[in-house]
């Protein structure tokens, strides 16, 4: 995100819907991260994943699939 993702289509300063979004791309790099991890530990220790992971954030209460 840059300074330019804090006006909107008006050319106003939007902040409100700025960290919004920010805050779901923080949520979804988290995401990412653990799942890489999770993935990472998996390989270390000889296993593979062989189904779908539901994990639910318990910030967001958002479920990921």
């Amino acid at each position: 995100m840059n300074n330019s993702d804090k006006f909107n289509g008006s050319g106003c300063v939007d902040l409100t819907a700025y960290e919004a979004i920010k805050n779901i791309e923080d949520e979804e790099v988290r995401f990412k991260k653990l799942l890489h991890t999770i993935k990472y530990i998996c390989d270390i220790a000889d296993f593979e994943i062989c189904g779908r992971i539901v994990l639910r954030d318990r910030k967001s209460e958002r479920t990921w699939r």
